[in-house]
C-alpha cells in the first residue's frame, strides 16, 4: 500500500472516530451520567388556591294566596299560581310550606275542619314537573276544646321529613305519633313516644322531646332513646338573680325550638311569655354534647326576643319587642304593673317598640338592624328568611293583627326597605 493510500484510511478512521465520540458523549449526557456535575435547575414550587365555594343565590320565591301556594320570580314578577284549592281544603297559614334542599320540591300541607273532624293532607310538590304527591293522609276527631296543631319539618340534609298532627297538652298518659318519611326510597316510618317534636336533626337521626317538665331531650331515632339536655330551674342562671326579674313562672316555648345549622346545638326561647305580665322572653343555646346552657339575649323584664333565622357563620337574627308601660300623662310607669281593667279606664296604657337585631355567638355582640313599625310588636309572628349571600331578608309587612298584606326586602348593608308583592303572606325563597 502506498503512503497516500494509507493516509486515506486514517482520515476515514479518524472521522469515524470523531462521529462516535459526538455520539457516545450525546448519549451518555442524556443518561445522566455527566450531570452530577452540573447544576440542575429545581422545578419551581405552584401553589394551588382552592375554589371558592359556590354561594347559592335564590331563584324564586314561593308565597302564600288565599288558600294557595303561587311561585314568582326573584324581582317578584311573572306570578302564578301553584295549587288549587277552591272550594277545597286550604293550606294552613302555620309552616305552610318547605323546600326540600337541593332540590326543586316543596312539601306542603292542605286541611280541612268540618264539625269536630279534622282532615288534612301532606304532600310533595315538583315544581319543573308540577306534579303533586300525597305521602300521607291525616284525620282526627276533635273530641276537645284544644286549638289542633299541625307540624312538618324537613332534614338538611334533604333525605327526611317528619311530620304529626294532634293535640296538645296530651298529659302525661298521652303518647305522640310521628311519622318519618325518607325521601330517597318512599318508605314511611311511624314512632310512637311521649313529648315528641317534628323537628328533625341536619343528619336526619335525631328529633327534640320537649319534656312535661318543659326540659329539653334528644330522641334517638334508631334506638328510641332519650338524652335530657336542659334543667330549666337552674339556679345559675341570671334570671333566677336579678332583683328587677319579676317573672315567676319560666318555661321553654315549645314554638321556638330550632337546630344549629351543624346540629350541634339547639336554640330555643325561654321566659313567661303567655303567662302573666310582665314578660320575660330571651333566647339560649344548649349543646347537645356537652349540655352546656347559656343565654343568647337577656335584657330584663318587658321584652321578648323572637328567632326569625340563623346563618352559617354563627349569627342569629330575631325581633325584640320592648313593651313600655305609659300612666295617664304619657309618663313611663313602674314595669312591674300589671294593666288590667281597672287601670286601662284610668287611661294606663302599653306600648310596644319593635327592632331587628343580629346577635353573633362568637364576638358575643348584639347589633340593632332595623326599627320595626308598630304592627310587628302586635304580632310577632311574622314571617322572615334571611339570605346570607345577598345580606337581605325577605318579609311580611303587616297593616293590622294577622292580616300581612305584603312581602317586602330589607337589604342590610345599604339599610334600605322596598316593596316586593302585595297579598303575599308567608314568603320565602327557593334555592
Amino acid at each position: 500500500m502506498n503512503q497516500k493510500g494509507f493516509t486515506s484510511i486514517l482520515i476515514i478512521l479518524g472521522i469515524i472516530l470523531i462521529i462516535g465520540i459526538i455520539i457516545g458523549t450525546y448519549y451518555l449526557g442524556n443518561s445522566g451520567i455527566f450531570k452530577s456535575q452540573s447544576k440542575v435547575a429545581k422545578p419551581k414550587a405552584t401553589t394551588i388556591t382552592p375554589s371558592p365555594i359556590p354561594v347559592k343565590k335564590p331563584v324564586n320565591i314561593i308565597f302564600l294566596r288565599k288558600n294557595n301556594l303561587w311561585i314568582a320570580d326573584i324581582d317578584g314578577s311573572n306570578q302564578r299560581q301553584l295549587t288549587n284549592t277552591n272550594n277545597a281544603p286550604g293550606v294552613p297559614s302555620e309552616a305552610p310550606f318547605k323546600q326540600i334542599p337541593n332540590s326543586t320540591k316543596i312539601v306542603y300541607m292542605v286541611f280541612s275542619s268540618i264539625g269536630n273532624k279534622l282532615s288534612d293532607s301532606l304532600n310533595i310538590l315538583d315544581l319543573n314537573t308540577k306534579e303533586t304527591m300525597v305521602i300521607h293522609n291525616f284525620s282526627l276527631e276533635l273530641n276537645r276544646s284544644y286549638l289542633v296543631y299541625l307540624e312538618f319539618d324537613v332534614s338538611a340534609n334533604g333525605e327526611k321529613i317528619v311530620y304529626m298532627v294532634g293535640l296538645p297538652f296530651n298529659g302525661p298518659s298521652d303518647d305522640d305519633k310521628v311519622f318519618i318519611y325518607d325521601i330517597k326510597t318512599g318508605t314511611e316510618k311511624v314512632i310512637t313516644a311521649k313529648y315528641l317534636r317534628s323537628i328533625i336533626s341536619p343528619d336526619g337521626k335525631r328529633l327534640i322531646s320537649l319534656g312535661a317538665d318543659n326540659n329539653i331531650n334528644i330522641f334517638n331515632i334508631d334506638d328510641q332513646s332519650y338524652i335530657p339536655l336542659t334543667n330549666y330551674k337552674n339556679p345559675q342562671d341570671p334570671i333566677f338573680n336579678d332583683p328587677k326579674a319579676i317573672a315567676k313562672f319560666e318555661d321553654v316555648m315549645n314554638d321556638s325550638l330550632v337546630w344549629s345549622p351543624d346540629g350541634q346545638k339547639i336554640i330555643y326561647s325561654f321566659g313567661n311569655f303567655g303567662h302573666g305580665w310582665p314578660v320575660t322572653d330571651n333566647i339560649r343555646q344548649v349543646d347537645i354534647n356537652s349540655k352546656e346552657d347559656v343565654a343568647l339575649t337577656y335584657s330584663g323584664i318587658n321584652e321578648t326576643n323572637q328567632l326569625l333565622d340563623q346563618d352559617d357563620s354563627s349569627n342569629i337574627y330575631y325581633l325584640s319587642i320592648e313593651s313600655i308601660t305609659l300612666d295617664p300623662s304619657g309618663k313611663p310607669a313602674p314595669k312591674d304593673l300589671y294593666i288590667g281593667y281597672d287601670l286601662s279606664q284610668q287611661g294606663y296604657k302599653v306600648e310596644s317598640k319593635a327592632r331587628l337585631k343580629k346577635f353573633n355567638k362568637i364576638s358575643k355582640q348584639t347589633t340593632i338592624l332595623k326599627e320595626l313599625p308598630s304592627e310587628f310588636a302586635a304580632n310577632a309572628a311574622s314571617h322572615w328568611q334571611f339570605d346570607s349571600g345577598s345580606q337581605k331578608f325577605l318579609y311580611s309587612k303587616m297593616t293590622q293583627p294577622y292580616a300581612p298584606d305584603e312581602t317586602r326586602i330589607f337589604d342590610v348593608n345599604a339599610q334600605q326597605d322596598s316593596k316586593l308583592m302585595d297579598d303575599a303572606f308567608a314568603s320565602q325563597w327557593i334555592y
